[in-house]
């Protein structure tokens, strides 16, 4: 095994947002592989496939489990586990016995985790405002009320942390890796909604309201967001942060602005839709005009192939939320989110149940990582065939 300081190194290129180094893998705007035809159609993403491609998904990361209950091929990571456990859970694959024995294992993992301050992660890491959000999302799948406790210290411990703005205004309302003295970011930001929306809370509590008006700090719009570079780009996509885009700088008519990204773009979408935001919202609505502007499963629209699987996790959730099984593109035409998804992960999806990306950026080159989020989002695929949407 890796030393400790190089696992923590390295786990955290896969943490959602942080930067890491880029190697041979593609820059921002780059050009994404060529095309090559999907082995399933849209048209042919029938419950049965879908079900035997989660089946294959969870027997996959079943086998990849460590001897201590967690998942992580780098040194211990409750997020890792708790991705897994979320994914095997929320997808039907739990259901399976053996299945079943690996998240009671990874639950034990978590719990191990649980520190004095009321968050769960791995101690001397980094990042603990992600690893707590995951951890709520995990254990309130598994069984919400046994961990009610454990699941309330955690959301104490996010709001504890949320940005009161008092040195940074740009950083008000999110919520950064673990501290205030870190910049807020809209990727662990709307990962602790998600750890919101798992445990009940409800949308009218503060901390959603502080949140959406940092989401909107993120968001190209000079409608809802005054900040001078909202109206340089004025697309409706989203960004890293008030002060970062990871797809770079973009310059229109002499000023400079911050280019918007696709997993950014679903990751600020799903927080307005968690957060109940009527569909007219103008927020909403200019999310929605980037997306139907933007839509493709062929990369991470802004990124190539980095963050891809974690994009198509987000998109899967998003859409998944807003509960509509069509969406009408600026082109004119209408897609059916749920069937193009399922075709584009059943066709990516390797014989032994897995999934690769090339481009290790995050650590996607974890393939716990990457059959996670495809696990959880043919879950939510299965889901939308199976209620007709």
């Amino acid at each position: 095994m890796r030393s400790y300081c190089v696992s923590v190194l390295l786990a955290a290129t896969f943490a959602l947002g942080l930067p890491a180094a880029r190697g041979g893998e593609q820059i921002p705007g780059a050009e994404p592989p060529a095309k090559t035809p999907d082995a399933v159609k849209p048209a042919d993403v029938t419950a049965e496939k879908v079900r035997a491609g989660i089946k294959k998904a969870g027997a996959f990361i079943a086998g990849k489990q460590n001897a201590d209950g967690g998942f992580g091929e780098f040194g211990p990571s409750v997020g890792m586990t708790g991705l897994a456990v979320v994914a095997l859970v929320e997808s039907g694959a739990a259901a399976d016995e053996a299945v079943k024995k690996t998240v009671e294992k990874a639950v034990e993992f978590i719990l191990k985790n649980r520190q004095p301050d009321g968050g769960v992660y791995v101690k001397g890491q980094p990042y603990n405002s992600y690893e707590t959000s995951i951890a709520v999302m995990a254990l309130t799948a598994v069984d919400r009320g046994k961990h009610q406790e454990v699941v309330d210290g955690c959301i104490k411990f996010l709001k504890g942390i949320q940005d009161d703005g008092a040195k940074n205004p740009l950083n008000k309302g999110g919520i950064g890796y673990g501290s205030k003295d870190q910049q807020s970011n809209l990727s662990t930001t709307h990962y602790a909604l998600m750890a919101l929306k798992a445990a009940g809370v409800k949308e009218d509590d503060e901390a959603w309201k502080r949140a959406m008006a940092f989401v909107a700090m993120c968001q190209n719009d000079s409608e809802v967001n005054k900040l001078e570079y909202a109206a340089v780009v004025n697309d409706g996509g989203f960004i890293y942060s008030p002060v970062e885009s990871k797809a770079g700088e973009v310059t229109v008519r002499g000023k400079k602005g911050w280019r918007s990204y696709g997993s950014m773009t679903y990751a600020g979408y799903l927080s307005y839709v968690y957060a109940k935001l009527r569909p007219d919202d103008s927020r909403v609505k200019a999310a929605e005009r980037w997306i139907s502007a933007n839509y493709t499963l062929d990369e991470n629209p802004g990124m190539a192939r980095q963050g891809l699987y974690y994009y198509y996790h987000t998109f899967a959730l998003a859409f998944a939320a807003r509960g509509q099984k069509t969406l009408k593109l600026a082109d004119g035409r209408e897609v059916d989110w749920a069937r193009d998804i399922g075709a584009k992960l059943l066709s990516l999806q390797e014989a032994d149940g897995g999934w690769t990306n090339s481009a290790d950026r995050w650590h996607e080159g974890s393939r716990v990582i990457c059959a996670s989020y495809s696990l959880h989002a043919l879950g939510k695929v299965l889901a939308g065939l199976e209620a007709g949407r």
